[in-house]
């Protein structure tokens, strides 16, 4: 029911902030291996779930008009992460740790997951992620810009939802526009830019 609730958020012109969370112990451990792991149809199954739920999700995060704050508690791995990375504002408590665990199972990362780290990361502190698969402490995932805000594991779901008010304050045409400008970012070509500036 994710994808419908995000598309459903989207859509609804009062809601002006949205805040991912985790039910039970963590963020997200991925997807669920253990239900498509088995059976000569593993590429068919597992692509089906990519191309109808995971991408979709992911996808619906990222272009929503609206702002998308991650409250990450515990852990995010596998693809759990690709809906951190897709988020706008991400609030980590200290405890919490990423991981990208992919290599380790004998896949390739998925979910724009290696898109999005190279992105936030440059290519090389991205391979190296993602091929060792070690957890990344909330504090290194500060510093490598991965995280916004550090805040007690207790106090992850309030702060996010602190922060999300304040941004459902701000006028939301604006808000959108913002949020299109930087995603559009980091796809624009230098050298376009650059005829344009001298034209």
């Amino acid at each position: 029911g994710l994808l419908q609730a995000l598309q459903k958020a989207a859509a609804d012109s009062a809601v002006r902030a949205v805040v991912l969370t985790g039910a039970g112990r963590a963020f997200s451990a991925g997807a669920d291996l253990r239900s498509t792991s088995s059976g000569e149809n593993l590429g068919i199954k597992v692509g089906h779930e990519l191309r109808e739920q995971y991408n979709p999700s992911i996808l619906t995060i990222a272009h929503m008009p609206k702002p998308v704050v991650a409250a990450v508690h515990g852990f995010a791995t596998g693809i759990g992460l690709g809906y951190v990375l897709a988020c706008d504002v991400v609030v980590m408590g200290r405890a919490a740790f990423f991981q990208v665990p992919f290599a380790r199972l004998g896949l390739v990362p998925d979910g724009g997951v290696t898109w999005q780290m190279t992105q936030a990361l440059g290519p090389r502190v991205a391979f190296e992620m993602a091929l060792s698969g070690d957890k990344i402490p909330a504090e290194p995932c500060l510093q490598l810009g991965l995280v916004n805000r550090l805040v007690d594991d207790d106090q992850v779901l309030g702060s996010s939802s602190e922060w999300a008010q304040r941004l459902a304050q701000a006028a939301p045409v604006s808000l959108a526009g913002l949020k299109r400008n930087v995603r559009r970012a980091a796809t624009i070509d230098r050298c376009r830019i650059t005829s344009a500036a001298r034209s």
